[in-house]
C-alpha cells in the first residue's frame, strides 16, 4: 500500500498495547523514529526490523521482549538513539554496535545481557550516554 511510504514516525508509547510485535510493521520502510515504549508487548522482536534502513531512533523500553540484539537491529540504519531499557533482551552486547557512527544515546540497562561492553563502543565519536 502506497500510504506506508509516507509514515516516518510512529510513537505509540503508553498505549497498553499487548501481544507480540507484528512483522508487518517493517512495511513502514521510511520510518526514522519507532517508539513503542512502556506497553505490554512480549516475545521476540521480529527479524524484519533489520529492514528499517532509515531508522534514527528506536525506543522499545519497558516491554517484555526477548532475543538478542543482532536478531533485529538494522546495522545499516543511521541510528543515533537506541533505548532498550527493561526489555528482557539477552545474549552479549555485540561489537557491531560500533557501526552506528552517529550513535549518541544507548540504554541497554535492566536486561539479561551477559559479558562486558565491547571496547569498540568507546571509540564512537558522538556517544554521550551509555547505560547498561
Amino acid at each position: 500500500d502506497s500510504t506506508n511510504t509516507y509514515i516516518t514516525q510512529l510513537n505509540l508509547n503508553y498505549r497498553n498495547l499487548a501481544g507480540t510485535l507484528p512483522a508487518d510493521i517493517a512495511l513502514l520502510q521510511n520510518l526514522t523514529s519507532l517508539s513503542l515504549a512502556n506497553n505490554h508487548l512480549q516475545g521476540p522482536v521480529p527479524p524484519e526490523f533489520k529492514s528499517f534502513t532509515k531508522l534514527e531512533i528506536l525506543n522499545l523500553t519497558g516491554n517484555a521482549l526477548t532475543g538478542e540484539l543482532l536478531d533485529f537491529l538494522p546495522l545499516d540504519a543511521p541510528l543515533h538513539e537506541i533505548n532498550l531499557r527493561e526489555t528482557d533482551l539477552s545474549g552479549s552486547i555485540p561489537s557491531e554496535l560500533s557501526q552506528f557512527s552517529d550513535l549518541r544515546y544507548l540504554d541497554l540497562s535492566n536486561n539479561q545481557f551477559s559479558g562486558s561492553i565491547p571496547a569498540s563502543l568507546s571509540q564512537l565519536p558522538s556517544l554521550r550516554v551509555l547505560k547498561h
